[in-house]
Parts: structure tokens; sequence; C-alpha cells
């Protein structure tokens, strides 16, 4: 189904959706199996955007112009769930509305995108209009995660250089349908500071770079990382988590901000 052919009916439905907060990786790094599986996993943890009322919704051809009702409706839903937007990979049809959409719709597109398939092309689109987006805490946090993931440092320094945000909080999540009894009481226990979140994805992508980015930016040296697997799972200090995995060049760095090494068992 091409979006020119998408019904009236169809786009009413969408406009009318509840807006979708950003998630995704960035909320669930404790769970270490879907970070390793994240693509194979994508269609399961997003299952209810692309295959519930989304479904169908194609960026070839964009709309056609010309029709107001219907692009006045595309302005609302983007408007309103453009992280869905993101996560549909409706690109095309973003670029058509761009200059209709607010500036934190533009920056809740990029950052489900980013979860989708965060390319060199949509790395540079982000570097490029970085001054005409605005980035909620989440939004942020989710674009500098897959900027880690997907080795796209520009973007992340993009990110780096919102202090305000780096400093914010956001609410971490199971990442499961139905959350395990032992994550209820653990995950208050995490840090949920979006630059101890760019940390932790720094370590467990086993990324350097990043790594040192992250704790030149504030990150804490401290910060306590839950190895959640489907057979056992680990607390450990970064520290820890570092050299138990051999990441040497992490664990000189966490050291050089005065890492300490704990680790416990739970």
């Amino acid at each position: 189904m091409s979006n020119k052919n998408i019904s009236e009916a169809k786009l009413k439905l969408l406009a009318n959706l509840h807006e979708e907060p950003p998630r995704g990786l960035f909320r669930w790094l404790h769970n270490h199996y879907l970070f390793r599986y994240h693509e194979k996993e994508f269609g399961g943890q997003f299952s209810e955007i692309l295959f519930g009322p989304w479904q169908g919704i194609s960026d070839d051809p964009t709309p056609e112009s010309g029709q107001k009702p219907l692009e006045d409706l595309w302005v609302k839903i983007l408007n309103r769930n453009a992280w869905a937007a993101g996560i549909m990979g409706i690109r095309e049809t973003v670029k058509t509305f761009w200059g209709d959409m607010t500036p934190l719709a533009r920056g809740a597109y990029f950052a489900g995108a980013s979860e989708r398939s965060f390319n060199n092309l949509l790395a540079q689109d982000i570097v490029n209009r970085f001054s005409t987006i605005t980035l909620t805490a989440e939004s942020a946090c989710q674009i500098a995660c897959n900027a880690i993931i997907n080795r796209q440092p520009e973007t992340f320094r993009k990110i780096l250089s919102c202090e305000q945000t780096l400093s914010a909080r956001i609410e971490r999540q199971s990442g499961l349908r139905k959350p395990i009894e032992i994550e209820l009481g653990q995950l208050p226990l995490l840090s949920n500071k979006v630059v101890d979140l760019l940390l932790e994805t720094a370590l467990i992508a086993h990324q350097p770079e990043y790594t040192k980015l992250a704790l030149g930016h504030g990150a804490n040296p401290n910060l306590t990382v839950w190895q959640l697997e489907r057979s056992y799972n680990k607390i450990h200090s970064g520290l820890d988590y570092a050299l138990s995995m051999g990441y040497s060049a992490e664990a000189r760095s966490l050291q050089d901000f005065g890492a300490r090494q704990e680790t416990e068992n739970i």
C-alpha cells in the first residue's frame, strides 16, 4: 500500500492515536540478551506499532501534493507521533512535511529512526539538521545510545553538546512484555541519568572511544552495570564489568576517572 493510496479514514485513525513516547535499548540496557539480538528482536519489541494501526504505511511514493485534507492529517500525525513514524521508517514523508513539524517532533522522529536503522545517511541528516530540532532527554538518550552502538561519532558529539540534557533523568524499563520480578526490585537501583546511560552503553558495546567521551562529560565511573541474561544475572561495578569482559581500554579509562572495583551476584 503506497501512501498516496492510503484512505483518509486510515490517516484519521493514525492522527488520533495516543502519543508514543520514545523507548528502546536505552531504557533496558540491563537486558544484555536483547542488547545482543536487537535486530532479531526488533519486530517483537515494536510489534504494536509495526503490526498495529501503522501497518501498511509505506514511504514509496510520498503523499501527493495538492490534497490539502490529507496533507493536514499527515502534519497532525507527524507532530503527535513522529517517534512512531521513525520506527516505521517513514523517511520521505517526513522530508515532505519537515517544515510543518515542530522542533520537538523532528527530534522524536530522529530518535525512532535511530532505533530502526542508524546508517550513515541518517547520522549525517541528524548532524545537518541539528540546529532545527529540539530533543527531550529520552530522544537525546536514544539517539546517543544508538550512535554508540552503530559507531557514529559525529552524531554522538552533537548530543554531548547538549549539557543540560546529559544531567537529566529518564525512566528505565523492562524490555519484556511482562517484567520479571527481579527487575521490579533492581531497576530503581540503577542510574537513570542520561550521561550514565551513555557510559553504560559504551561499556556493553565495547566502545573505548565513547567510554572516554562519556566519562569526560560527567558520567559516573562507579556506575552499576547489571548484566541480565536468560540463564543468569550479575551486578558489576563498571570497572569490574570491563575487566570481566577483557575490555582493557575501557577499564583504563574508568580507572583514570577514579573507578573502584566491586562485584555482586544476585
